[in-house]
């Protein structure tokens, strides 16, 4: 319960910014409570680098390296 199973594959070379999202939420210290998870796939020409994510409110603790402004 140290972390997320996908923060883990995220740090291995070419999946950084794939989109990852455990099934049954994990109890991870300092993890959000009754946090609604949505993944919306699109059709795109842009390169991954060049998506901007939305993390709303608290959720950005999630993914602070996509939450932050550029």
């Amino acid at each position: 319960d140290a972390t997320f199973p996908a923060r883990a594959i995220r740090e291995i070379e070419g999946w950084e910014m794939v989109p990852l999202m455990c099934s049954v939420e994990i109890p991870v210290k300092g993890s959000l409570p009754q946090c609604i998870r949505l993944m919306v796939q699109v059709n795109t020409d842009k390169s991954q680098r060049d998506i901007r994510h939305v993390y709303l409110n608290e959720a950005q603790k999630l993914r602070p390296d996509l939450s932050q402004s550029k």
